[in-house]
């Protein structure tokens, strides 16, 4: 598991203890057509015949273009088919999903456009709900939901409706279709769109499009304004109405628990996450640092780091973002854990000073019982005061 990340250590454990280092990260710097893998999957090439009779047949065969898949989508959308995707990199290589996926959202695009007369927006990873207009697609979404981040191909928006398209270029089950078509629905997306070689069987088992969180799931963002009023740790909502019995209450307080004694060694993290530095090392914690990067689906949160409170995660506080906020919390957990395993093999020192930043965080919770006690549900967001881009380092 994100074996490929202990790159970044430099190779095998060593005696010799990383050295703290000032970085950037310290203080002052509906008509329908009528498993698998999804576009990019591994495929298979036959090896070269010594008769110069195979070698044409099969040289005229290739040329020959494929079938269009079979499909749900609506009438007026393109015919997709497996050679429509591009296939640059070697087998198995996550940018073949990618330019695939490009491939497929232009040809969908151009379609709605022809038939609405109307033009429409492109966009690459965004989510959808992030891109304007009455015709939009986006390419190679990382869909966080509450199985993990799913590998949405393309994601489209067509005069009001939004859909995922899933590419598949093997056979797919009918219960991965039924499968995502659960995973996404609360997030507002219709029927899943698919297309594949074949009609989905029903004898297959669910097999996912998933992804892993991984170093490249957050970018940092440079010279960013933000969109937002308001950004927090957690606010209220109908279904959510006490932090301390919330998600992102356990999911914050276990983050807290598997970087004590870490904190200059995560600072380090992100800051290769961040493309800061090539390798991770400890960096010394500022006093207060806000830092916007862009979550899966290109959605913008705060990273707030400092020595007393350690690291905090705000997002932007409105009814769409209650869900994504509990999701990557839920996600970033177990990453964060794992590389903190890697430092601890690596032998990293750990940190001590006074009032460490778990201390801090257990006093916030300790408060938010006591206002929840007295003052009853839903008023808790005041506790966690909002951030503004004129005033990061309130709190």
């Amino acid at each position: 598991m994100f074996q490929f990340l202990r790159n970044l250590f430099g190779g095998k454990p060593e005696e010799k203890k990383p050295t703290i280092q000032k970085s950037s990260l310290t203080a002052g710097s509906k008509n329908r057509r009528t498993t698998g893998n999804p576009i990019g999957a591994t495929t298979t090439r036959s090896n070269t015949s010594s008769s110069q009779s195979t070698r044409s047949s099969k040289a005229k065969k290739s040329s020959e273009p494929s079938k269009p898949f079979v499909n749900n989508a609506p009438e007026h959308w393109a015919q997709l088919s497996a050679d429509g995707g591009l296939k640059m990199f070697p087998e198995g290589d996550t940018r073949n999903w990618l330019t695939g996926a490009l491939m497929y959202s232009s040809k969908i695009l151009a379609s709605m456009k022809e038939h609405h007369g109307i033009e429409g927006k492109s966009s690459y990873k965004e989510n959808i709900d992030l891109v304007e207009g009455e015709l939009a697609v986006s390419s190679s979404v990382q869909q966080l939901c509450a199985k993990g981040i799913l590998k949405v191909d393309v994601a489209v928006r067509e005069k009001g409706r939004k859909y995922a398209v899933f590419v598949f270029e093997k056979e797919v089950s009918q219960k991965t279709i039924d499968a995502i078509n659960e995973a996404l629905r609360p997030y507002g997306y219709e029927e899943v769109i698919w297309y594949a070689p074949a009609m989905p069987n029903t004898l297959g088992s669910v097999d996912l499009p998933m992804m892993q969180f991984d170093r490249t799931s957050i970018t940092h963002i440079k010279d960013y304004k933000s969109k937002h009023a308001q950004y927090a740790m957690w606010w209220s909502s109908p279904n959510d109405t006490q932090f301390t019995k919330s998600k992102a209450a356990k999911y914050i307080t276990d983050f807290y628990e598997v970087v004590d004694g870490y904190e200059t060694s995560m600072n380090g993290l992100f800051g290769v996450m961040f493309k800061m530095h090539l390798q991770i090392d400890r960096v010394d914690l500022p006093q207060d640092l806000v830092i916007p990067f862009e979550g899966p689906g290109s959605e913008v949160i705060l990273l707030g780091i400092g020595k007393k409170r350690g690291f905090n995660f705000y997002f932007p506080v409105n009814d769409r973002m209650t869900m994504y906020r509990d999701d990557f919390l839920r996600e970033f957990v177990p990453f964060t854990k794992e590389m903190i395993k890697l430092m601890k093999e690596r032998k990293y020192k750990q940190d001590r000073w006074p009032n460490m930043p778990i201390e801090w965080w257990k006093a916030r919770l300790d408060k938010a019982r006591i206002q929840e006690a007295t003052e009853g549900e839903g008023k808790l967001m005041s506790l966690f005061e909002p951030i503004r881009q004129n005033n990061p380092n309130a709190n």
